[in-house]
Formats: C-alpha cells, structure tokens, sequence
C-alpha cells in the first residue's frame, strides 16, 4: 500500500512546509513597509495572469507608500517561511482574485487557507473572487478558517458570491466590486503595442468542467468558425517563460493584443470577455455551468459592445456579428467602484 497517496493534500502541504528550511528568497524586503498579493499567478491561465497583474496595478495606484510584491503560488509552500520572516505586523496580505474558491481548484483554496492561518496578526484582504463551493464539508472547513481571523476582508466580484459571504462568513468583513482585470490600463504594460486594425473574429471557448456544453457539441462550433477562417485560441496558454515576471507581460500583452486586432470575439471564457472589454473590442458572450458570467455581466450592462446571448444557437450569433463588426463602442469608467478596498 503506497500510505503516501491516503494523506490528504492539505496536510501533505503542512508537513512539506513545516519541514523546509527558510530559503531566505525575500530577505531584500526586511524592514521595508509592503503589500504582498499571494498565490500570485505564475501558471497558464491567462486570466489569473491578468488578475495578478492588474491587482498589482491597483494597489500601486492606491497605496503609493508601499512596496508591492507578487509571491507566486507556486512558491507558496516552498518559500513561505522566508516570506514570513520578513514580514512585519503593518504589513498588508492579499489574495489574488478569480473564481477559485471552490472545490474544482481545491488546491488553490487550500494555499489560500494556508496563506490565511500564517498571518494571524495582519490585514489581509482576499481580492475580488466568486465562490463555487458545493462540497458541504469543504465550505464548512473554509468558513471555520476565514473566520478565525481578525481582519480578514472578503470582495465578492458579482451579487451571488455576495450574499454567500454576507451568510456565512460573518466573522468577516465583505466588499462587492468589479473584478479587478477592469481596473487594468493596457498603455502602461511594458510589452503592449497596440494593433493598428481590427481584422476578423477571434474564437475563444473553454472545453472543461466549467462548460456548459458537451464536448462534442463544443467541437462542432468550434469547427464552423475555423471554416470561417475565425481565429480560435483559449486562454490556457504555454507554460513557457511564466516563471519569471517579464514573462508573465508579455504573454498577456500577446493575448491583448490578439483580442484587440480582431473585429469581433465570441468566447464562454470570463476573462475573454473582460480583456475584450478594457481594450474595447466587440465581443458576444456565451453562458457556462456557473453563475460568474452572468454576475460579472452586471457590472458591463451600460456597454453597447458586450453582448450576452444566452445559447450556442449561430442563428442568433451570427447576425450579432455583423452588426458588431459596424458598431462605435461607448465607454464605461469603473475605477471609482475599488475605492471600497482602499477606505478598509
């Protein structure tokens, strides 16, 4: 019997990081006042990427005394003690925003309750995120571990994972702002060059267990568009050169700027649409299994170039595709929503 395979992940992580020696990786950092964003996005979903990186952009903005770190999550067990050894009780925790706390990326919510439990004594606030948590056990766990916690902020990105915090986390406090992908300001990224034209449709469709169609089904619409000669892609990108924070840059700055040459997007993908957004592309969104579209909507409802269609039916894509290829988008400034953070 292979007893290593019986321990469960969260423990196997405990006892990991209970065992290694501090590596010393953030000793540069002692003494000076910061802001670390853990579980910082070093891994090939280009949303989490772009999550990091404008988290990042907005806590500069806002706290201009501090020095902002990303702790990638990859390091999250490996380097935490060399991150708590530097860090001093006024210093600030947070977590990246997204949608992943939930049993589908339960390893992620477990370096987050990792992360939460190590830094007792700080303000921590766990940045714009929707929960999925149907395991019952797991939001039991999940609650009794936030709740512990002093000065532990929650902000919800949509009205449902709201209510869900407002519930049952009422040991903490809860904020509702947009995802923090639309505070993102392309000219500033290092590697952005702006496309001079729009040229054809740009297809990005997710085909895991968030979708809301078959494989099969998804395939063959996929398939039509490729006859269309549309360009199709995900945002599940190459693991290559994301270890490293330049690299990170320009693999976002690559999908931005594939997402800001075309004329149209169709996509199923949250981040899709948001990155379609914040470069004012036209683009037409499709429903998945959960509630994150649709409530992420809400905050987009007032853009006459974010469309969505509530079914796969090309009868009813189609046509909205012509008619976005002729649009003059409007603008829609959501910064001021943030402040809510910065007033904690």
């Amino acid at each position: 019997m292979n007893l290593k395979s019986h321990i469960p992940l969260e423990i196997k992580m405990y006892l990991k990081y209970k065992l290694l020696p501090n590596n010393h990786t953030y000793d540069s950092f002692k003494g000076k006042k910061k802001i670390i964003i853990t579980l910082a996005a070093d891994y090939q979903n280009i949303g989490d990427i772009a999550i990091t990186i404008a988290q990042k952009m907005w806590l500069e903005d806002n706290f201009p005394g501090y020095e902002v770190i990303d702790f990638p999550i990859s390091e999250t067990v490996n380097s935490l003690k060399a991150l708590k050894s530097v860090v001093e009780k006024d210093d600030i925790i947070t977590t990246i925003g997204g949608g992943n706390i939930t049993e589908l990326y339960w390893d992620i919510e477990l370096c987050r309750q990792l992360i939460i439990k190590e830094f007792p004594n700080n303000k921590i606030i766990s940045f714009p995120q929707s929960v999925f948590l149907n395991d019952e056990k797991k939001f039991k766990k999940t609650v009794a571990v936030y709740s512990k916690h002093k000065d532990l902020t929650l902000v919800a990105r949509e009205k449902i994972t709201y209510d869900i915090f407002k519930n049952n986390f009422k040991e903490n406090k809860v904020l509702l702002t947009p995802d923090i992908v639309l505070y993102l300001k392309c000219e500033r990224l290092k590697y952005w060059n702006k496309p001079l034209k729009r040229e054809g449709i740009s297809v990005i469709i997710r085909k895991d267990s968030e979708a809301l169609i078959q494989k099969d089904e998804t395939n063959s619409f996929i398939n039509y568009f490729k006859e269309s000669d549309a360009k199709i892609y995900d945002t599940i990108i190459s693991p290559e050169g994301l270890k490293d924070r330049d690299g990170r840059d320009r693999a976002l700055c690559t999908f931005l700027e594939k997402v800001a040459s075309s004329e149209v997007v169709v996509t199923n993908r949250l981040h899709a649409m948001i990155l379609s957004t914040v470069t004012q592309t036209p683009c037409i969104v499709l429903p998945i299994n959960n509630h994150k579209i649709i409530g992420v909507l809400e905050w987009l409802k007032d853009l006459n170039y974010i469309k969505y269609v509530d079914s796969y039916d090309l009868d009813t894509i189609n046509p909205l595709i012509e008619e976005f290829k002729k649009i003059t988008v409007n603008k829609c400034d959501l910064d001021d929503k943030f402040k809510v953070i910065r007033d904690l």
